[in-house]
């Protein structure tokens, strides 16, 4: 059985140790430029450890031999999950292992937007000075938080929320009452989110569905002093929208986890002084991480013992 981890997939000794023991293993670094570069690593291969790749239909018509892709991802947009059904290619990936990691960066990034933080360190570093007139911030407790999306993620946030005493605001398709006794948080609508909320922070996955699912109609609705966060995927707001939002000041301020930089609006954000930008690191410490590999492994481990474990499919 032929393994082939085809990018950046944090392991450790024991991790890479436990992958030899299932396969044959060929291990990558960086995220292919192309398609032929995921096809040159990714030929002759039966199982795929992927963490940042894209597989089109395309390119799963190319890979004859494979069997199954193990996402190092909770999302699952890299994969054209529908045609690798079709073809008989199990794909997994690993839900929930950072639900700490991301809310945590999420208050963070509530905090640094309120506070300034960012704009005041630099001033110190340049100015050599203490010009703390320049930066008088906001505080988080007793506003309304909107949350938007109350899977393992947002859950937490709301929790993380409480002891912020906080009115926490939620909507999701699928109300959770769990959540509702626990964390205080009353469902509401979508537009009552923008309009009611301090806060808006969101926790949905990216679908088809949720694409553009946060457009100018939604940031108009918003108070003059509220913040925009999102720890999820760039796709699910209209960057040009949320970009021009900004840049009129019609909110205080943004912190994003993750833009889109082959477009003018994302080189743009970066110049704006009332955004937060984070590399895409919400999941990013070693607890999560180390859980994320963890997991990624197990899914290949059950695949290969016949059981398949956090299974894809589109029905």
């Amino acid at each position: 059985m032929k393994i082939v981890v085809i990018d950046d997939v944090l392991m450790n000794e024991s991790q890479i140790d436990q992958l030899k023991s299932l396969g044959d293993l060929n291990i990558y670094s960086g995220t292919p430029k192309n398609q032929e570069e995921t096809l040159n690593r990714g030929k002759d291969a039966h199982i795929i450890v992927s963490g940042w790749t894209h597989f089109s239909s395309s390119t799963l018509d190319r890979l004859p031999n494979l069997k199954m892709i193990s996402l190092w991802a909770t999302g699952y947009d890299y994969v054209d999950i529908g045609e690798a059904n079709k073809r008989g290619v199990t794909v997994t990936n690993v839900p929930g292992y950072a639900k700490n990691a991301v809310a945590e960066l999420a208050i963070s990034l509530m905090l640094s937007v309120m506070r300034k933080v960012p704009q005041a360190d630099r001033n110190v570093k340049e100015s050599k000075a203490y010009n703390w007139g320049l930066f008088q911030g906001m505080e988080m407790s007793n506003k309304t938080i909107g949350i938007i999306g109350t899977g393992a993620i947002g859950c937490r946030v709301a929790e993380i929320a409480n002891g912020f005493n906080m009115k926490i605001i939620a909507y999701d398709p699928s109300p959770k009452d769990e959540i509702v006794r626990k964390c205080n948080v009353k469902y509401t609508s979508c537009d009552e989110i923008f309009r009611e909320s301090d806060i808006v922070t969101v926790h949905m996955p990216l679908l088809p569905s949720t694409h553009n699912f946060i457009t100018e109609k939604d940031f108009a609705k918003m108070k003059k002093n509220a913040i925009f966060i999102n720890t999820a995927r760039a796709e699910i707001v209209n960057q040009n929208d949320l970009y021009e939002t900004l840049k009129s000041r019609n909110v205080f301020g943004a912190g994003l986890d993750e833009i889109n930089l082959s477009i003018e609006s994302g080189e743009d954000l970066l110049k704006l002084d009332n955004v937060v930008v984070t590399p895409h690191m919400g999941f990013n410490t070693i607890e999560a991480t180390e859980i994320k590999t963890n997991i990624c492994i197990d899914n290949v481990r059950n695949y290969l013992s016949g059981g398949p474990s956090n299974e894809v499919r589109i029905d």
